[in-house]
């Protein structure tokens, strides 16, 4: 609930919370857990896009399993020189800007040598990844590097999540006026 208190999946999770949390446990246990529908909504800034936001119970399972893998990515990350800063403590966009800068100081030797500098955005990201190849990769990671008792529930929840496509059931909501401009894609 840690900044979602007011919003109003979390107001009517936490009216019946204690019954629901065993009930949920128990279907992640004996793998009868599936995903709720979705809310989507579109943001204007920075830019016109789409958000599609979990329903506040998958979220629950969602946080129980990166409170698993995040520690085992951080020392991958830290491992490859820590050049993710993606949704990591501590590597922020202002850490990235400082990065980005050491990075073109240290190519250009002091800003000697002409240097370039590619931005891109991958189109559509999140839909084009390939789910089986993703999950592929993820059984083998994991059964690689975590070593819980919980690891067969893990590799459950994230192929459950993984394999679910939030944005063929979910609800919109908003201003339904964005979603007439937002692009095809």
């Amino acid at each position: 609930c840690i900044h979602k208190m007011t919003s109003e999946q979390c107001i009517l999770y936490r009216l019946h919370m204690e019954e629901d949390i065993l009930s949920l446990a128990l279907e992640v246990e004996l793998r009868r857990y599936k995903p709720k529908t979705s809310v989507a909504f579109v943001v204007p800034k920075p830019s016109l896009r789409e958000i599609i936001s979990a329903h506040f119970r998958d979220r629950i399972v969602q946080t129980w399993a990166c409170k698993r893998l995040t520690p085992i990515l951080e020392e991958r990350f830290e491992k490859l020189g820590n050049t993710s800063y993606n949704c990591r403590k501590g590597f922020g966009v202002l850490a990235c800007v400082h990065r980005v800068a050491q990075d073109i100081f240290e190519v250009s030797e002091g800003y000697t040598l002409e240097t370039w500098v590619g931005k891109m955005d991958i189109f559509s990201c999140f839909l084009a990844i390939d789910k089986e190849v993703l999950l592929h990769h993820l059984k083998i990671f994991i059964n690689e590097k975590y070593e819980g008792p919980d690891k067969d529930t893990l590799l459950y929840v994230c192929e459950t999540t993984i394999k679910h496509c939030p944005h063929l059931d979910c609800v919109r909501v908003g201003n339904l006026r964005l979603w007439e401009k937002l692009p095809p894609h």
